[in-house]
């Protein structure tokens, strides 16, 4: 899991760049800002420590080509975005 602050809030088609990693998948998490756990308050964009990620989810099943892009068909709101990677029979390269 690795969780990307991009720094500002932005609106867009972010796009995951790859190559690899036949039998895997990657969850791409876009959200505005993180969360008390167990809740839904919202908490200061910069307080990160001990909250939790809640947001829309985008799912790819990796096939093992090269250079694969994955852009999702409809815009996303972020500042955070969250990368779960699980690996499948052979390595996964997250290009940019």
């Amino acid at each position: 899991t690795l969780l990307i602050d991009h720094g500002a809030l932005t609106i867009g088609y972010p796009e995951l760049k790859f190559s690899g990693g036949r039998g895997g998948k990657i969850r791409v998490g876009y959200a505005e800002n993180l969360f008390v756990p167990g809740t839904a308050k919202k908490v200061n964009r910069n307080d990160i420590e001990g909250k939790q990620f809640l947001g829309v989810t985008d799912v790819i099943q990796t096939d093992g080509s090269a250079n694969r892009t994955f852009r999702p068909t409809w815009l996303r709101t972020f500042r955070f975005i969250q990368l779960d990677i699980q690996t499948g029979d052979e390595p996964l390269t997250v290009n940019d």
